[in-house]
């Protein structure tokens, strides 16, 4: 008897702690209020929202989603022309496991940049441009969410949308970034801003969606490198750069003359600077060629060289169903590489070569089969002939790196030839 009274006194006491212990909101509660509010703050923003996408693999994209209390959101996104102009719709849901995420469950512009296919995904085979379309929720306030990608640790920030940024607001972050691509169309490749009297060299790479300034100092290299966001007026940079004093944050307002080379554009709103070509470049990247090289990834060129500011100047898109130009380093058995151009749904030609490089900072390539694999028609084949001679010109190529893992080929001796891969 004594026995039982104790272990009853015991348990009274467990279950007055767990009372205690329990007392107020369950968790399970307070994550389905808080799945609530956000699932409220989504579709109530009447304008929809604006999204600036920063994937892993780099590069930014600039999208505009309208989302409805039926778990369906429409999307616009900065792909390409068409996507810029043309939504699409997919499901979405919000759930939580460890933290609350937004999926979106159905194929969508996001789920492109993830494409495993390259010929999708413009991005690596087997792992696209290492993007995410399922999103954990950092912080939120009552404009802005912040969140980052469950798989591949991808920045998403969405920002309500005013009256103003309509569903047309991609289409013209979309022509912007295309305009701002007409500085590549400067007879000369190299280009310099001036920063309160000093001297940068500017790089700016609208197919990755990414701006590099670099510059001497103490006799080296240095170089500051990040993506920017595109909006209707202009580009936010995703991490400032502080420029001899002046924080550069926005770039905007860009009035470009391709055919004499030079640009104005106004600094954070309230400075007013010049972008001029250069026939050589203010400091060389020595390293360069071989970070480019040691890089495990196979560099795509969407049009191949660019000559005199014209780009695709061997017009490589003649070639019938052109998908790509791809340098790939130790293609074959090494130290074999190749330059493939792809074609007509996956077949490749072109040369076998050793890519070599010095102390210098000079990249050059040394042959070892002029053309290999399919043959592409004699026309075609005349095209690869005049691009082969660029490429195995003795004079070889400095090298920029313009984003995380990606690199500009410039002829050392002609700054008017060169080759952005991505």
């Amino acid at each position: 008897m004594k026995q039982i009274l104790i272990s009853i006194l015991f348990l009274t006491l467990i279950s007055s702690c767990g009372k205690k212990d329990f007392e107020g909101i369950r968790t399970d509660e307070k994550i389905k209020k808080l799945t609530n509010a956000y699932s409220e703050q989504l579709t109530g923003s009447k304008n929809g929202w604006i999204g600036y996408l920063f994937p892993k693999g780099g590069g930014s994209y600039t999208f505009k989603f309208n989302f409805n209390n039926k778990n369906r959101v429409s999307t616009f996104a900065s792909i390409d022309k068409q996507k810029s102009e043309t939504a699409k719709e997919s499901s979405y849901r919000l759930a939580a496991d460890q933290v609350i995420s937004l999926y979106f469950d159905t194929y969508s512009y996001l789920h492109q940049l993830a494409d495993p296919d390259e010929r999708k995904s413009g991005g690596m085979r087997g792992g696209g441009l290492l993007s995410d379309f399922e999103f954990s929720i950092l912080k939120a306030n009552s404009d802005t969410i912040r969140m980052i990608g469950n798989h591949n640790g991808s920045d998403l920030i969405l920002v309500k949308a005013t009256e103003q940024e309509g569903d047309d607001f991609v289409k013209k972050a979309y022509a912007l970034n295309d305009k701002i691509g007409e500085i590549d169309q400067f007879p000369h490749y190299y280009k310099q801003i001036s920063i309160n009297n000093k001297p940068y060299g500017l790089i700016i790479n609208h197919e990755t969606s990414s701006i590099c300034f670099y510059f001497e100092e103490n006799g080296n290299f240095k170089s500051f490198i990040t993506e920017y966001a595109t909006s209707a007026n202009g580009i936010t940079l995703r991490k400032p750069f502080l420029a001899n004093g002046l924080l550069i944050q926005e770039i905007n307002d860009f009035r470009i003359d391709k055919s004499n080379g030079f640009a104005k554009i106004n600094i954070n709103g309230n400075s007013e600077s010049e972008i001029k070509q250069l026939e050589k470049p203010l400091i060389i990247d020595k390293d360069a060629p071989r970070r480019m090289y040691l890089i495990d990834k196979i560099h795509r060129s969407n049009s191949g060289f660019t000559i005199n500011g014209k780009i695709d100047a061997l017009n490589l898109s003649s070639i019938i169903n052109f998908a790509g130009l791809y340098y790939i380093p130790r293609r074959y058995i090494d130290p074999y590489d190749g330059l493939l151009v792809v074609f007509d749904e996956g077949s490749s030609v072109g040369p076998i070569f050793n890519t070599l490089y010095n102390n210098d900072g000079i990249l050059h390539f040394r042959p070892f089969t002029l053309l290999s694999g399919v043959n592409p028609g004699p026309e075609a084949e005349q095209v690869i002939i005049k691009q082969n001679n660029i490429w195995f010109n003795p004079d070889g190529f400095h090298v920029f790196q313009t984003s995380s893992n990606s690199f500009d080929f410039v002829n050392s001796k002609d700054s008017k030839t060169w080759i952005r891969f991505k």
